[in-house]
This record gives structure tokens, sequence and C-alpha cells, in this order.
């Protein structure tokens, strides 16, 4: 028996109406029963010189398997910082980076730009670090917001992903271009060898996720669409490590990254240093054009304190790394780059490796196991080191040092 098109319409306008009571329900019981949504997950905006940024203004809730942090702040600006004004009255220096800069598993006071203006109690430490930014992301962070605040000194903080994150095609293999809050700006290098900018473009959900943050289902839901793309995206890790054509990027599953820790060999590694080089020299060239003076630091990551790296991997993936495979081939192949180019460098790895040793800390050293981001100590450490650095360099005046938190002897050269 067909039905009617008024029964079909009042059914459909039933299914309606109990969608939206479920949700309403929902959302009430999200607000009165005591969870983590109340105070709320990250939430992004779009920007369209850079892509996905920050929401200004929020506090939410960071956690997972090893950390909890129930209030992290973003300022105004957008940014995992104090509130800061755009007019200069001191010394400032501005930091770049990703995820290790921005440092949402530890709480504010924790973070290494405060700890440096504890050391610099008259010189302003600006954080503009964002989670998952490569090389590209952190010269459109500088063009577009930090040179309006007339830094003195620019600090890039090179995390290893960053050369997988400057390649279009690279960091397509992972997912990170295929929905999320929009697609990554990225250079891509023509046939004559010049770089070519394509800005970014929001992606259609981005809309909604925008209703995270007056909705505590929407942050559910977002929370949960989130794992279930990181769960995708391990299984489908986990497919191609098994042919020997998917390895090239997969190698070891999971970890893209670790094919920047090798002479690259792949077309697509090859055009990825590539762009990161001249990423780093625009970048340069952008902040000494500003009256500023540049300095790159390359982080000091869980590989290289392990004592034996190539072990711990092939314990983790069953494979053996690749006979050029070089945890320390990043930092040098910088340093190389950066004394051919004048640009001032610090690594941060021998001066870990050094306190590791002094202090004989055990595994997960300076890291959160389940995580590989720094912990409270390795921020601690990194402060130490940067600020001795600084003063060292000729950046930042001794006399500014506050007496008893000025850079410590630890740092020495090793």
């Amino acid at each position: 028996m067909r039905l009617s098109p008024y029964f079909s319409l009042a059914n459909l306008f039933t299914l309606c109406i109990g969608v939206f009571l479920a949700l309403v329900a929902i959302e009430g019981a999200l607000r009165i029963i005591p969870n983590r949504w109340q105070i709320g997950n990250k939430m992004g905006i779009f920007d369209p010189n850079i892509g996905g940024l920050p929401h200004p203004s929020q506090t939410f809730t960071s956690s997972s398997d090893c950390f909890y942090v129930e209030q992290v702040h973003v300022n105004s600006l957008g940014f995992r910082d104090r509130e800061r004004g755009v007019k200069k009255t001191n010394l400032r220096v501005a930091l770049l980076g990703d995820s290790f800069v921005e440092a949402i598993q530890i709480r504010d006071e924790e973070v290494i730009n405060r700890l440096l203006e504890q050391k610099f109690p008259s010189v302003e430490f600006l954080n503009f670090g964002v989670d998952d930014f490569g090389t590209t992301q952190e010269f459109l962070i500088y063009t577009n917001k930090v040179r309006a605040f007339m830094p003195d000194i620019v600090l890039l903080f090179f995390c290893s992903n960053d050369v997988r994150n400057n390649s279009f095609i690279l960091e397509s293999s992972t997912g990170h271009y295929k929905g999320g809050f929009s697609t990554r700006a990225h250079f891509y290098k023509l046939a004559d060898g010049s770089l070519k900018f394509k800005p970014p473009t929001p992606a259609p959900s981005s809309r909604l996720w925008k209703l995270g943050k007056y909705l505590l289902c929407v942050r559910a839901a977002s929370e949960f669409r989130y794992k279930m793309l990181v769960h995708r995206l391990k299984k489908e890790s986990a497919r191609l490590i098994g042919s020997q054509a998917g390895w090239p990027y997969y190698w070891p599953p999971l970890s893209i990254s670790y094919g920047a820790y090798q002479e690259p060999e792949q077309a697509e590694w090859k055009e990825a240093w590539e762009i990161t080089e001249e990423l780093l020299l625009k970048l340069r060239d952008a902040v000494e054009s500003a009256g500023a003076k540049f300095a790159l630091v390359v982080l000091a990551e869980k590989i290289h304190l392990d004592h034996d790296p190539l072990r711990s991997i092939k314990e983790e993936t069953t494979l053996s790394p690749p006979p050029n495979f070089d945890p320390n081939y990043i930092a040098i192949r910088l340093e190389t780059f950066a004394k051919a180019n004048g640009i001032r460098f610090l690594s941060l790895i021998p001066h870990f490796r050094k306190y590791r040793d002094e202090h004989n800390l055990s595994y997960s050293y300076y890291f959160f196991p389940c995580d590989g981001h720094w912990n409270a100590l390795g921020h601690k450490v990194a402060s130490e080191v940067v600020a001795h650095y600084l003063v060292q360099q000729g950046l930042i005046p001794k006399e500014l040092s506050s007496p008893g938190e000025g850079p410590k002897t630890l740092c020495t050269e090793p």
C-alpha cells in the first residue's frame, strides 16, 4: 500500500521534532552533569591568509592518557599566551613553532615563553606557536600577525615533522588536507624552481563546528569525529605499510615524519626539503628586513634522547630502519644550511642529552610517554638553554636577567 504525501510529511515532521528534543535533552544533560566539555575543547577559526587558527579568547581542557590540563587559556589574539598589546615598551622576542611551543599538554605558567620571562623580567616573550604548523604556516603567521608587534628577535623552533608539513603531497598522505577545519595554505614548486603560493580554503563543515563555542553537544561530536579520523588514519597507515610501495610515506607506521631523518631519495622528500630551506630563507629575510634578528632552534625530540633509537623503532614497528636512517640527520643538515646562509643556529639536542646524563634521568626523560611532547621539565631545560644562548650571542644583555633566574651553567656547550 502506497503512503500518502500527507502521511510522509507528518512522519518527517515527527522525526525532526524527535531529533530536536533528543538534542535538547543531550545538551541539557551535558550542562548539568560535570564533564570536560563544559570547559570546552579547543575551537578554531578560519583565517583566509593562514588557514585554521585557535579561536581567540577561549579556555579549554586538554587531556590524553598521560596528561590532564583543566584550563588552557588562549588570548584575544588567538595564541597560547597572556594578553599582549601591539605597542612595544620593552625588548620583545617572538617564538614561532608548532605544538611544542603552543604546549597545551602543560599549565600556562610552565610553558617556555613564561619561563623565559621569569629569567628576563623586562623582556617580553610572545608565544605564537600553533599545533601542527610547519614552516609554511609559521612564515605566514610572521608576515600576517607577528610583524605588527615589531619583535626585536624572532626564534623559530623547528620540529622534525615540519619538513613533511611543508609538502602538499606528503601532508596529503596523512589526511591533513582532507576534512578538518580548512585546507592548508601551502607552497609548491613550479617548473622553473620558483615557489608558488596556494591560499587556504575553509572546509564545508567549518561553520557547523563554530557552534561548539555555544553548544556542548557539538563539542562532544567534534571530539568524537576527530578520534574517528585518527582511528581511520591509523588503519590506513597500517595497511599501506604492508606493501613496499607504501613505506616511502608511511615508514614507520603512523610516523611519516621519520622519512626526514635520512638523505632524501624520493622526489617528494627532495622537494619537501627544498621548499623548507627556501621558506627558512624567506622568513629570515622578512624578519631582518623589519630590523629584527632571526635564529633557528632545532627541537630535542624523544628519538634524539633514546640511547638506542634504531632498536626502539624496530621494537615499536617490527621493521628495521633503512641503512641510511640517521636520527641526527635533520639537525646536521639544518646546521650546515644555517652556517652556509648566515643564520643564527641553536640545537637543543646536545644540551638535553647532557642534562639527561648529568641528572641520570630515566625514560621518558622530558616527554609525556603517550604523547611525545615536552613535559614541564622539558620546557624548563629548553628555557635554560635558550636563555643562555640569547645572552651568549649578545641578543639580550646579561644585566637584563633576574638575579637567581638567569641562564645556568648547565647550558654551556657540551
